[in-house]
């Protein structure tokens, strides 16, 4: 499997708000940085973080407008639309650099 199919089953997966699901893309020591925070370390934190990042969120849909891949590296231009709890939509657009050697390939 590539390294670009294993990222976008990692943002389909987010469509899904399950944190234990999205956290097992990622080995025992990966590391999940969502800038400007410090990244979390380990499966648990990663879980631990998308639980209380996504806590108000009952759907997301993450498209994908641009997604290239240089070796263990992909990158990635989306737009994330969200619906919160509140009704608020949200529409943000963002680039992503996955190094996918952190995350498991099953």
């Amino acid at each position: 499997m590539n390294n670009i199919s294993t990222i976008r089953r990692f943002i389909l997966a987010w469509s899904r708000l399950d944190p234990v699901e999205l956290s097992e893309f990622f080995t025992d020591d990966g590391a999940y940085h969502n800038m400007p925070m410090l990244p979390f370390v380990g499966k648990e934190n990663i879980k631990d973080f998308i639980t209380v990042f996504s806590a108000s969120w009952i759907e997301t849909d993450w498209q994908v407008l641009n997604i290239v891949e240089e070796g263990d590296t992909v990158f990635c231009e989306r737009v994330d639309k969200t619906k919160s709890t509140g009704g608020d939509f949200s529409d943000a657009g963002t680039i992503d650099g996955f190094g996918v050697p952190l995350c498991s390939v099953n």
